[in-house]
């Protein structure tokens, strides 16, 4: 046996793999761009695998973060896209969009309440974000909190006035317009640090 195999040439013992060079590493860019080739394509599996071959170390990014977050909704992995848009998140607190992402991931680990609080902890930790005030004064319609609802409303009208157009037409917000003329004067403010932010 020994014999044999000392008579096997170096490329004969170990074989094609052993005589092959190893593949070169993909950079992230390449990654990342095959990754969003597969995810127009609804391959969100294979997308998902393609940002996993992303090293660890390269994965803060906010392409990286937003890619797999939207990867993620898609392909119905809920636990990786909270904990992915919580990060995205923290890059930059002031993005609408960021916010809407980890409700929506929060939503469908924990209901409305789960998202509903972190609609809350957006206006507080970033006051000008109209669309998270827009989306509370919809969940306090749906429970019937309609002072709460038109106090955020009223806000988020005066950070983007043309929110008017898609408000109006909304039918989350039709008990607003039903109980407008009876409502009275509006309720005191909370605190104006919004004005302020």
């Amino acid at each position: 046996m020994n014999r044999v195999r000392g008579k096997r040439t170096t490329g004969q013992r170990l074989g094609r793999r052993g005589s092959a060079r190893a593949p070169e590493p993909v950079d992230t860019e390449t990654l990342l761009d095959q990754s969003w080739e597969l995810y127009e394509k609804d391959q969100y599996n294979e997308a998902y695998t393609k940002l996993e071959e992303i090293p660890p170390t390269e994965r803060d990014g906010k392409t990286y973060l937003l890619l797999m977050t939207i990867v993620c909704g898609d392909a119905n992995k809920n636990r990786r896209m909270l904990a992915v848009a919580r990060q995205l998140v923290q890059t930059d607190p002031t993005v609408d969009y960021h916010w809407g992402l980890l409700g929506e991931a929060a939503g469908r680990i924990g209901g409305v309440r789960a998202a509903v609080r972190v609609w809350r902890e957006a206006t507080r930790k970033s006051p000008l974000l109209a669309s998270m005030r827009c989306r509370l004064a919809a969940h306090y319609c749906s429970v019937g909190q309609l002072r709460a609802a038109r106090e955020q409303l009223k806000i988020a009208l005066y950070l983007e006035p043309e929110l008017i157009r898609r408000v109006l037409d909304c039918p989350d917000f039709a008990p607003i317009w039903e109980t407008i003329a009876e409502a009275g004067p509006p309720p005191p403010e909370e605190g104006e640090e919004w004005r302020e932010a």
